[in-house]
């Protein structure tokens, strides 16, 4: 398994299963070892931070890199951002709510790595953040 991916404010739209693509500005030597077909564990936060791994997740593609520039409403969708913005789900204080966030990062121009997953199965923990997550949200 390739190290663990975290997914901090956008937790709730993978565990919802509406996120299915990460864009991060990885190091060539860290993103060596996600290619199509290869599993990692989806956490909320770094561990060394503290945090739990919530989901395995299996690439679905190999990484590639593009400009955040050429990001679409598609994009927003498969960022999670959509669900987020939906569901009112808070941003942490130091970002912007999603829309916000999605035009700053698409006017920032910068060239990420993009990795595009399926989400393969919750673990305990995961299961039981779901739980707390979505008691009042009819998840669609």
């Amino acid at each position: 398994m390739t190290p663990p991916i975290p997914f901090t404010w956008t937790t709730p739209a993978l565990l919802a299963g509406h996120k299915n693509v990460i864009r991060r500005d990885w190091l060539e030597e860290e993103i060596a070892g996600f290619q199509a077909g290869r599993f990692a564990w989806a956490c909320d936060y770094p561990p060394q931070a503290g945090g739990a791994p919530l989901a395995v997740i299996r690439f679905t593609g190999d990484p590639i890199r593009e400009p955040t520039s050429q990001l679409t409403e598609y994009d927003y969708e498969e960022e999670g951002f959509a669900f987020l913005e939906r569901f009112s789900f808070s941003v942490p204080e130091r970002f912007f709510p999603p829309r916000e966030f999605f035009h700053i990062w698409k006017s920032m121009d910068i060239t990420l790595w993009v990795l595009r997953f399926e989400v393969v199965e919750l673990t305990p923990e995961g299961r039981r953040l779901v739980e707390r997550l979505f008691k009042h949200t009819i998840m669609a």
